[in-house]
């Protein structure tokens, strides 16, 4: 299995440093040029979609909670169908860089600042998780410390990432995303068969068939809304990927590999391989130990090798992504807006593109040490991610809030979910998404006192969606 692993992420460094001579310029470096054809796109897509935190913790999630969690399928199909049918072709033709670029386009450069530092504490704490994922990865199946897994997938971040650009990301994304659908499909099949199919089911427990038996209805909701703004307003999982597709037509092809990806995965092979694994090793195992417990006593050893390089691989991706969007945010939205009178050389935004990428991922190794919870982090960078939609969108759909508008939505959004979380300790057992949500939508009412926008304006944004 070790070494499997090492061959796996050596191809991958190889090929990405092999693909970094075509990076040259900053949007090569972020945007692949938006040369990308709609298949890469879409793999690029269902890769990053589906990261290491699906792969682990969904089967895990329907071995412990049952159909209660597939309400979060649900949420995640409906979320991409809306992509496909009204965002994906419309986010293209903007042809901006990044969500606060959109953001600055609706409102002014006071939100575009704000909604760039939300975005990258946000994806910051996601890098941060998926870090910890990966040295956990090591750790639980190859024996490795875990600090010093920890150093090892952020040197392998970092490098992948700072030479090949979105260009050698895009295209080893396409190629993982192949394995890990196969490879998924694979296992869950295998897994699937050893349980005896669906002649057990009647011994479900009661949560497994009933729904709302298990979790509390606002946290499912919390859950849920959650998982959908991943989905509809990630810059890194979802924007900056449609923003490299070759036109608003690619784009929105591009939408659907993700669709069947999310029904295939989320839907069917991943509810099938948790309530699989109840029948096999039977009640009482933590859900972040099910996969562990699965590749180790149900798989054969090679599936299990596989499963691990698939779990690899989307932590890969998924830090891929994350890295090179954060590094967007720091350049386009900060560096080039602090010095609106400077005009940056190609080169030279490219190199700070770079120290960008190497920066923040030296932050989300530093940040380990202070959140070392994987699923706390993972729950605060969603609801950072979730209430970037209240302005993106609620400021594309709606004329009336002005200027000061999307900095409010983004300013008392943002620090309701912190203080939820951190100072307040969540309490009544309230998702902080929820206070979120409700002061992000009044930051945004609040801008209806402003004039609201002009006709030009609001025609030219519109006009940019078609």
């Amino acid at each position: 299995m070790a070494a499997l692993i090492i061959i796996y992420l050596v191809l991958i460094c190889g090929l990405t440093i092999y693909l970094s001579k075509r990076v040259k310029s900053s949007e090569d470096y972020f945007l692949a040029g938006r040369t990308l054809p709609w298949y890469v796109v879409g793999l690029g897509l269902a890769s990053t979609g589906i990261g290491g935190g699906a792969v682990i913790g969904f089967p895990g999630a329907f071995y412990a909670i049952g159909i209660d969690w597939y309400f979060m399928s649900i949420g995640a199909i409906i979320a991409e169908l809306i992509v496909v049918l009204f965002i994906a072709e419309k986010l293209r033709a903007m042809n901006s860089y990044t969500v606060p670029e959109m953001i600055e386009l609706r409102f002014n450069r006071k939100a575009r600042i704000a909604a760039a530092a939300l975005i990258i504490v946000g994806d910051i704490a996601m890098i941060c998780s998926q870090i910890l994922a990966f040295s956990g990865t090591l750790s639980g199946f190859l024996g490795l410390n875990q600090e010093v897994g920890s150093i090892v997938g952020t040197v392998i971040f970092i490098v992948t990432t700072m030479f090949g650009g979105l260009i050698g990301v895009a295209i080893t994304d396409a190629i993982q995303a192949v394995f890990l659908l196969g490879g998924i499909t694979i296992v869950g099949s295998l897994v699937f068969a050893k349980a005896g199919g669906f002649s057990e089911w009647s011994t479900l427990p009661l949560n497994y068939t009933k729904p709302l038996a298990t979790l509390p209805k606002i946290t499912i909701f919390g859950n849920v809304v959650s998982l959908m703004g991943v989905f509809l307003g990630s810059q890194s999982q979802f924007v900056s990927r449609i923003n490299a597709a070759r036109t608003p037509k690619d784009a929105k092809k591009a939408t659907y590999i993700h669709l069947g990806t999310v029904i295939l995965l989320l839907g069917i092979v991943m509810p099938l391989v948790g309530y699989s694994a109840h029948f096999l090793l039977g009640p009482g195992i933590s859900s972040g130990e099910v996969m562990g417990q699965v590749i180790a006593n149900v798989l054969p050893s090679w599936a299990g090798a596989l499963y691990v390089a698939i779990i690899i691989g989307a932590i890969l991706t998924t830090v891929n992504s994350l890295l090179i969007s954060v590094s967007m945010n720091v350049v386009k939205d900060l560096l080039e807006t602090s010095f609106p009178e400077k005009v940056f050389a190609e080169k030279e935004l490219l190199k700070w593109g770079r120290v960008a990428t190497i920066g923040i991922g030296i932050l989300a190794y530093v940040m380990t040490k202070a959140m070392p919870n994987l699923i706390n982090s993972l729950v605060f960078a969603f609801s950072m991610v979730t209430l970037m939609c209240i302005p993106l969108y609620g400021g594309l759909l709606w004329k009336r809030p002005g200027a000061r508008g999307g900095f409010w939505s983004i300013i008392l959004g943002g620090g309701a979910t912190v203080i939820w979380q951190f100072v307040l300790h969540c309490p009544w057992g309230l998702h902080s998404l929820i206070p979120g949500l409700i002061l992000g939508f009044l930051g945004l009412a609040i801008g209806c006192i402003d004039e609201p926008i002009s006709e030009d304006r609001w025609k030219r944004i519109r006009g940019n969606e078609n």
